[in-house]
């Protein structure tokens, strides 16, 4: 995400610089712009603020479903990373061949997450880290679709095997009541599961 959140601040950066000199143009009785373009400009950066915002929303959960995942002493409650990513009603979603899985509501959300935290209570070598990139992100009226490729890597050094899995998200988000921007629903589609052996007691701690 460093490349694009950097980009995207540079880009934000330039439209800032770029409405305040209209401004003090307009202020020194100069008519660079008419008020129709200066809205035009405006509304590009707040859409700026807008990807930051889905962006930062995406990482969020990457990182919480890897805490949930790897059993981390900071990792908040299932509860909690409801409460931060999703609206009310909101709907997990997975996808593979075809089937599709569905969770929907504070509950049963709070279920999934809490399932993902004990999956591997009883492997204490296992290890998961989630990747995700290529966003690309179109807002329609006062929702946005973020579609994203992922890739999450599996490792346990007790079993000696590793396995990735593949694949994209589709999102659709919204602001929530408080203005910020969260999971209206998070589907994931899973295009692919490879294993491979791996080496013993590698990961360091």
């Amino acid at each position: 995400f460093a490349i694009t959140e950097t980009f995207v601040l540079m880009t934000r950066t330039f439209f800032i610089k770029l409405m305040l000199l209209l401004n003090l143009a307009t202020i020194g009785g100069c008519s660079i712009v008419d008020s129709t373009t200066q809205d035009q400009y405006r509304q590009a950066v707040d859409q700026q603020d807008a990807v930051i915002a889905i962006q930062a929303l995406q990482a969020g959960y990457l990182w919480r479903y890897d805490q949930m995942i790897n059993r981390e002493d900071e990792r908040p409650s299932a509860d909690a990373i409801v409460d931060e990513l999703f609206v009310d009603g909101g709907e997990w979603i997975s996808r593979l061949e075809g089937q599709a899985t569905r969770y929907r509501g504070k509950q049963q959300l709070s279920e999934m997450f809490a399932e993902v935290e004990n999956r591997y209570t009883d492997q204490p070598g296992h290890y998961a880290k989630h990747f995700s990139m290529n966003s690309r992100i179109e807002f329609i009226d006062n929702r946005a679709i973020n579609t994203e490729s992922f890739l999450v890597l599996h490792t346990d050094t007790d079993a000696g095997e590793s396995f990735w899995v593949v694949g994209h998200y589709i999102d659709i988000v919204t602001r929530n009541t408080e203005g910020n921007w969260r999971f209206l629903s998070k589907t994931a589609v899973i295009e692919d599961v490879t294993s491979w052996p791996s080496s013993r007691g590698l990961r360091l701690k």
